[in-house]
């Protein structure tokens, strides 16, 4: 979900994921060996995640495909960021227009919230 929502409105990506899928699946790198749980990453996780970061600010795809190569780590320079996407204007929403109802929410609070609430 965030890969598809980085990719519409072309945002940079760094992903932990990319950045240590292959490493697991040879074997060199077990998931205890930088994760404390399934979502928050231990001191050596977090070692890696800052080389990624690093990497993603430092380099640049060559011509890869910017959003495939943030994925991975890479950086792409602000001058090609500029020529992929001359107009400053957002695209449209990526849930679309019928989705806008559907993502609507109410904030209720004490007796108003009840009604809103199925036992």
């Amino acid at each position: 979900a965030i890969t598809a929502l980085c990719r519409h409105y072309r945002i940079p990506l760094v992903s932990m994921r990319a950045a240590t899928y292959d490493a697991v699946r040879k074997g060199d790198l077990t998931l205890p060996d930088f994760m404390l749980d399934c979502k928050h990453p231990g001191a050596n996780g977090h070692s890696i995640l800052a080389e990624v970061v690093l990497r993603r600010l430092l380099t640049a795809p060559d011509g890869a495909d910017s959003h495939a190569a943030c994925a991975a780590g890479a950086a792409t320079p602000a001058s090609a960021r500029a020529a992929a996407s001359p107009s400053r204007t957002l695209p449209s929403p990526l849930y679309g227009a019928a989705g806008r109802q559907a993502a609507a929410t109410t904030c209720a609070r004490a007796e108003h919230l009840s009604p809103l609430v199925s036992w």
